[in-house]
């Protein structure tokens, strides 16, 4: 099965799920700044079994399509960054044409190490 004493097991999207992420990164000596775009596809294994036999299944499997920039900066012994996506859910809950628009904003503050330098040494 999928569980092991009630623990679901494998990936966080789900048995039966796929998913691609494709994102692109320049980093500078002071930080990082990119782009990405994902793409999920949720328990197919559901949509097959319920949807077996409907011409038009095809239509209802629920689908994520997430766009978004991404930022990371370097200041002293820390690192400040910055998140923006917008996800366009698909037939949420495998309910045809039951679409949706999410916004996230992510917000990170991290301390390095005393080893770890921003920038090479001289």
């Amino acid at each position: 099965g999928y569980t092991n004493r009630g623990q679901l097991l494998g990936a966080t999207i789900g048995p039966g799920s796929n998913a691609q992420f494709l994102g692109l990164d320049r980093y500078t000596a002071a930080g990082r700044y990119g782009i990405f775009a994902e793409r999920i596809r949720y328990d197919d294994d559901y949509a097959f079994a319920a949807l077996r036999g409907r011409p038009d299944a095809h239509l209802y499997h629920q689908v994520d399509l997430t766009a978004g920039v991404s930022v990371l900066r370097f200041s002293g012994a820390l690192d400040w960054g910055a998140s923006l996506g917008m996800t366009r859910e698909l037939n949420r809950y495998f309910i045809r044409d039951d679409n949706v628009t999410n916004w996230a904003l992510t917000l990170n503050l991290a301390r390095r190490g005393k080893n770890l330098r921003s920038t090479p040494q001289q």
